[in-house]
């Protein structure tokens, strides 16, 4: 895939606003390009000290998609129950700590502004960002009020980020559609599917 470098410049200022200066939209730009080149549609999350689990019906897979910007995880079935707790040890982390600061006011804001920084920024592939990304979308999607089923019943979830448009000079505001698939050979069409639902109304923050 090519990805115009005009085009990434909006979608990386419209998530970081104006503390994305030139120097930090070149260096995510690289990274993308290395992600492109790299051509291995996703990571595998899997516990350190073991080989790489081969493909399997019963994997999960979790996603995020901001405009052409794809980040996708293959999860193996008996690893996956581990993700949460994964994740929020990711954030006691001094290092995760760090990277988390500047990413919301709660926790959850906190994870979904590490996910959409960190796809935006070409990170889908570090060893370390990488599977923290799939551990905050499995937290986040599995502790959702009200969800009908439990999240182990989809074998393929994840988030759609689309910028929301506000008044000039104002602050960004980002809407995360989360999207579920129990089949995940059955998902043609699926983003564009859930893309044409209409984005809600920008509105000041805290939100």
């Amino acid at each position: 895939m090519n990805l115009d470098r005009g085009e990434y410049g909006e979608i990386y200022h419209h998530t970081f606003g104006k503390a994305g200066g030139r120097e930090a939209c070149r260096k995510g730009w690289e990274r993308w390009q290395k992600v492109f080149a790299a051509n291995l549609g996703a990571i595998v999350i899997h516990p350190h000290g073991i080989s790489m689990p081969t493909p399997h019906a019963n994997d999960y897979w979790a996603f995020a998609t901001c405009g052409p910007l794809r980040f996708l995880a293959r999860i193996n079935e008996a690893f996956f129950p581990q993700l949460p707790e994964m994740w929020l040890e990711f954030t006691r982390d001094e290092h995760g700590a760090r990277l988390l600061a500047t990413c919301g006011q709660n926790p959850r804001q906190r994870a979904r502004g590490f996910i959409h920084n960190s796809l935006v920024d070409g990170f889908v592939m570090d060893p370390i960002i990488g599977p923290a990304m799939a551990g905050a979308i499995t937290w986040l999607l599995s502790t959702i009020e009200g969800l009908p089923i439990p999240l182990s019943e989809y074998h393929l979830f994840g988030y759609d980020i689309a910028h929301v448009p506000g008044p000039p000079g104002q602050a960004r505001m980002s809407n995360f559609r989360a999207v579920f698939n129990a089949a995940p050979e059955q998902t043609e069409g699926m983003l564009d599917m859930a893309r044409t639902l209409p984005l809600p109304e920008w509105r000041p923050p805290p939100h």
